[in-house]
């Protein structure tokens, strides 16, 4: 789908459409919106051969006396059509790669929070989560266990405060006042 739209819309912009000279058109950026869809949809194989076939349509269109590439003289014409499929390719491909570096980093670290949930698992350690802004707390069905908590009970400050031995509540309370405000826990 977006290949055909970016293939309609190179056709119109650089085929059917006539420019007068010293004019420059605004639709000559209509087909960058579909060539980032191409590079954020089809990665860097479907950004390349977007911009190749964007770049082979506007460059049949000058050569056809028509679109935004033809209202000067041939050298400023062929210079106006190679700064276009520069801009055109660098900004897409480096869209693209950009594109496929995050895909990969999520997956990477996706990988790696299920081999930690497994080592933890098998080591038998408990992990928790604390939301400070929210003030909610989420414990791993084994921190449930080790506390025992019940697996499917409700688990807030409270329920953490209330399993602190009563000797250490000040610690402890007063190295988690210093952590959020940023000093460090002694």
């Amino acid at each position: 789908v977006i290949f055909s739209l970016l293939l309609a819309t190179s056709w119109f912009v650089f085929v059917r459409t006539r420019t007068a000279p010293g004019s420059f058109p605004t639709l000559f950026y209509a087909p960058f919106p579909l060539l980032a869809a191409a590079a954020v949809r089809l990665g860097p194989w479907g950004a390349s051969t977007s911009v190749m076939a964007c770049a082979l349509v506007a460059t049949w269109g000058a050569v056809q006396g028509h679109g935004p590439f033809v209202a000067s003289s041939a050298a400023e014409n062929a210079l106006t059509i190679q700064v276009f499929l520069i801009i055109a390719s660098v900004s897409v491909m480096s869209l693209a790669a950009l594109t496929e570096d995050r895909a990969r980093a999520e997956s990477k670290a996706r990988r790696s929070e299920e081999q930690l949930a497994i080592a933890l698992d098998a080591a038998q350690i408990g992990r928790w989560d604390w939301d400070v802004a929210q003030q909610r707390l989420e414990w791993s069905d084994i921190t449930r266990r080790l506390t025992g908590v019940p697996l499917d009970g409700p688990v807030s400050i409270e329920t953490y405060a209330a399993l602190i031995h009563p000797d250490d509540r000040q610690a402890i309370e007063a190295a988690t006042q210093d952590g959020l405000a940023g000093r460090p826990i002694d």
